[in-house]
């Protein structure tokens, strides 16, 4: 997106800016128009959301897979499939949703806690984990990306990052009258919550 690359040179190249740090060059582009970014990283638990696909796919009618579907769903209150199904008003559409219940709640039981983080689908399927288990980012800066901070000689810098989970990718770009324009090579840091 806006502002990222793979390295430091790729921040530049995407910028429209021919640079070299000395080892490389970025490349020359041959016309005016921009990149084309490359496909965002696969975010869902594939394997989960197939499985669930699968089992819906066992159903026929319209009618069942709306059952089935309503059984998939992951619901705050902690009530046992069996329980859910029993306040089902439609017999026949008992089976079905306690079916698909039961097979949703062992496929989340086996997940891993991070594939279970990733475990949604977008348009049918949102509420298939628990909500509590979702990290939600509270700080969103649009001015972080360039920041002023200005070193002294022991050449160390303490910054406090953001609460999102996440791993964040610092460059050091240095500008002085007699070196010139540096870029560093980047470093990654880990941000994580003690639990």
């Amino acid at each position: 997106g806006p502002g990222g690359g793979d390295d430091a040179l790729q921040v530049f190249q995407d910028a429209g800016l021919a640079f070299s740090d000395g080892d490389r060059l970025t490349q020359t582009r041959e016309d005016l128009s921009c990149p084309k970014e490359k496909k965002s990283r696969q975010k869902r638990n594939v394997n989960f959301l197939k499985a669930l696909s699968e089992k819906l796919g066992q159903y026929s009618s319209p009618d069942a897979k709306r059952c089935c579907q309503d059984g998939m769903t992951k619901l705050p209150m902690k009530r046992t499939c069996e329980q859910r199904a029993a306040r089902v008003p439609q017999q026949a559409c008992r089976e079905p949703f306690l079916s698909c219940c039961k097979f949703a709640e062992d496929l989340r039981r086996n997940q891993t806690r991070s594939q279970a983080h990733l475990a949604r689908k977008v348009r049918d399927m949102v509420n298939l984990i628990e909500e509590d288990d979702i990290l939600v980012r509270t700080s969103f800066p649009d001015n972080w990306l360039w920041r002023v901070e200005p070193v002294d000689s022991s050449k160390l810098l303490t910054v406090r990052l953001p609460d999102s989970m996440t791993t964040w990718e610092i460059h050091g770009v240095s500008l002085s009258k007699s070196k010139g324009l540096c870029v560093a090579k980047p470093t990654r840091v880990r941000v994580f919550r003690k639990f």
